[in-house]
């Protein structure tokens, strides 16, 4: 698989002053600022000019540009598209691939010029550039490692086939039949209860795996739940008291004269930040259901809305939705899942297996993964579920350092780092799957002085005992440094048994979806259109609206995955996979 920018233009030259542009030349250009649709300010080689853009502002920061009329203060360009890599250079040449860099005002040290000439040579095919292509966009360095995980990630086997690989290392059974070595069966988290979290009636440990437990083991699970839970009680409490005390400043402000309407949106956007970091950071999201999770999106979205209708002049409307809010918060009350307390106490468990050997460590991991009681799909379970793979490892392990704190829990590419330096059989596939994980963080890398992000995850998921992989494609407006959920396009491509390969293409303008179901199964319409349509109240009451849902086929895009192409020249997307 290949992801790459598609360029068009010839290579542009490059200049040593802005004064020396000519009309009807084409350059490189980086956008700093962007003024409004029409305008910014560009660098070009190191020099600040406000330019125009003809068919406006791209979403990009790096731009090549053709220049259409050059006046005292501002340069008027027309934004053109770029040759990727490939059809720079032919063969190995590194020099070519220098004088493209350098045009774009990247300059390759002596290691990196070393590091990437051994890369050309050792490595086949033309996929090699659009490997260094992802890296020069996202601003990374040319190391060796960073070239191999990447190329990994989008040339070798797909995340399912290397982690089912592993799972035969380990010993790790994926069919329920099969009989193994591995001691994921040593537990079974079925109810009923031994024990109860304080003021809490749900039950949540098994009473047959409680038993068997020595006394002490026992005791550290009843201390570690029952204070977990009255954590994430008092956790939720604070939390909603907070959302709360801000909504009535907000309610506050405006209603109280022009001079404090900008505060009511001040307290506005205090009460969104406090329910998207409590979605996402809040310890107590690690237990709750999935119908208090909805109803947080469903606030934090309401009051996104109210914030738009405020910026638009419209306070009678926001102030109406901001009080529909208030009244929601007032209605949540937190409310244990069974499935993710069991998901807890599995973690407990896994601090008792550090002395195992590490074989066994990385076989109870993938049960946590792909044998576990499924969670219900939801933002705040995939999160976690990304970070049990180990997707955020290395940025937990910085915050751990930075704030003194115990080590992150166990994840998958944790503990592959250990297995790859044991010398043993399922070394090999652990090295694959750690390059294959770590070209994912690289693809996906946040760059938040970039107008676009781009990124990529592969998200193994089990089905019919087999580890499938998910690919998910997302591309984004910055949005003050965070994602725009209400501007973007998600891209879903999975294989199956029935239908062969689906592809699931969701572009969101202003909240309003339009889904397209790529698919060469003419039966799966039916069934794919059910379940697509199924999904769409829930999507309502996150904040979304389903406003088209089309069919097309699926084998032009994907007779090799290098040739899918999606493109929306609106909001400036163009992705080729």
């Amino acid at each position: 698989m290949q992801i790459s920018n598609e360029w068009t233009t010839n290579l542009p030259t490059y200049y040593d002053k802005v004064d020396e542009l000519q009309e009807g030349e084409t350059v490189f250009v980086t956008i700093k600022e962007k003024l409004d649709q029409q305008e910014a300010i560009v660098t070009i080689n190191g020099q600040e000019v406000r330019a125009r853009f003809q068919n406006g502002v791209p979403d990009t920061d790096k731009v090549v540009v053709q220049i259409e009329r050059v006046t005292q203060d501002t340069v008027e360009v027309k934004g053109l598209v770029q040759k990727p890599f490939a059809q720079w250079t032919e063969g190995n040449d590194l020099a070519k691939l220098e004088q493209k860099l350098k045009a774009q005002g990247v300059i390759l040290t002596v290691e990196e010029k070393a590091t990437v000439k051994n890369f050309l040579e050792q490595t086949k095919g033309t996929t090699k550039w659009a490997t260094i292509e992802v890296l020069v966009a996202k601003k990374l360095p040319l190391k060796s490692s960073y070239l191999r995980a990447v190329h990994e990630m989008m040339n070798g086997k797909p995340l399912g086939e290397s982690l089912e690989k592993l799972a035969e290392a380990v010993r790790f059974p994926l069919n329920d039949k099969e009989e193994g070595s591995s001691s994921h069966h040593d537990v079974d988290l079925d109810l009923p209860t031994v024990m109860r979290a304080e003021g809490l009636s749900q039950p949540y440990v098994n009473e047959d795996w409680f038993v068997s437990l020595p006394t002490q083991t026992k005791d550290v699970v009843v201390r570690v739940v029952t204070e977990k839970m009255a954590q994430a009680t008092d956790e939720f409490r604070k939390m909603k008291n907070d959302v709360g005390n801000k909504l009535e400043k907000s309610i506050s402000s405006l209603t109280n004269g022009q001079l404090r309407v900008q505060q009511g949106k001040l307290w506005i956007e205090a009460a969104i930040h406090s329910l998207d970091r409590a979605i996402l950071h809040g310890d107590f999201m690690l237990f709750t259901d999935m119908g208090t999770e909805k109803q947080l999106l469903q606030a934090s979205s309401k009051l996104a809305e109210a914030k738009q209708l405020f910026t638009s002049g419209k306070q009678k409307e926001a102030l109406i939705l901001v009080n529909e809010v208030k009244k929601l918060m007032e209605t949540v009350r937190f409310q244990p899942s069974d499935v993710k307390v069991k998901h807890f106490i599995s973690e407990i468990k896994e601090k008792t297996n550090e002395n195992m050997p590490i074989q066994k460590q990385v076989a109870s991991q993938l049960e946590r993964l792909f044998k576990m009681p499924a969670e219900s799909f939801s933002a705040r379970n995939t999160l976690e579920y990304m970070r049990r793979i180990g997707l955020q490892y290395e940025n937990e392990l910085a915050q751990m350092v930075e704030k003194s704190e115990s080590m992150p829990q166990h994840n998958l590419k944790s503990l592959l780092l250990q297995l790859s330096e044991s010398g043993q059989k399922a070394a090999i596939p652990a090295e694959n799957i750690i390059a294959n994980i770590t070209g994912q963080q690289l693809a996906s890398k946040f760059d938040p002085k970039s107008h676009a992000q781009t990124m990529v995850y592969q998200i193994p998921v089990m089905m019919d005992n087999k580890i499938e992989t998910l690919h998910v494609y997302l591309n984004s407006r910055n949005e003050h440094e965070k994602v725009d959920w209400q501007n973007c396009s998600v891209y879903f491509v999975f294989d199956t048994d029935k239908y062969g390969k689906v592809g699931l293409f969701l572009q969101m303008t202003e909240r309003n979806i339009a889904i397209t179901v790529k698919t060469d199964a003419k039966e799966a319409e039916e069934t794919l259109r059910e379940l697509v349509e199924s999904a769409q109240e829930n999507l309502q009451q996150i904040g979304y609206n389903i406003s088209k849902i089309s069919f097309t086929n699926m084998t032009e895009q994907m007779q090799s995955m290098s040739s899918m192409k999606e493109e929306n020249s609106e909001k400036g997307y163009d992705v080729v996979v």
